[in-house]
């Protein structure tokens, strides 16, 4: 049991979730009358490692409401080394969580085995075909589609 909550620790320790700032991560015009500078419209949330049913109960309570405060959210698969048929179930939870929210999905740096694994479980069926990026820099394209449509 207490290896179960360290493996439980170990991979919710590896999910990074971070507010961008607009002025450092959009391109926008930071002299502009309605700038705010410490405005985050869009949110970063990586899922570096292996992530198991050891993690997934409380994947989406740990992170839901940092999801919840953004406009746009990033779920980056990039440093995703494996992801368990239960840890992918929580993946389309925090996704609907998002959408529910009004907050709109971006997934990036999806490959490999964990893109099989998510695409074989249709979890992705509710983004967009044009939400789906390699990088960042295509990442932030999309952020400043869907904040200035």
């Amino acid at each position: 049991m207490a290896s179960a909550r360290l493996l439980e620790r170990q991979e919710l320790d590896s999910v990074v979730s971070v507010p961008l700032l607009d002025q450092s991560f959009l391109s926008l015009d930071p002299d502009a009358e309605d700038a705010d500078e410490f405005s985050a419209r869009v949110g970063l949330v990586a899922l570096r490692g292996r992530f198991s049913v050891a993690s997934s109960s409380n994947l989406v309570s740990t992170i839901g409401q940092d999801i919840q405060e953004h406009e746009v959210v990033i779920f980056d698969f990039t440093e995703t080394a494996y992801m368990d048929d239960s840890a992918a179930m929580v993946v389309e939870q925090m996704i609907d969580v998002a959408l529910d929210e009004d907050t709109e999905p971006i997934v990036m740096g999806l490959s490999g085995p964990v893109e099989r694994n998510l695409r074989a479980l249709n979890i992705l069926h509710r983004v967009p075909a044009d939400r789906f990026v390699s990088t960042r820099d295509e990442a932030r394209e999309v952020a400043e589609r869907i904040l200035t449509a």
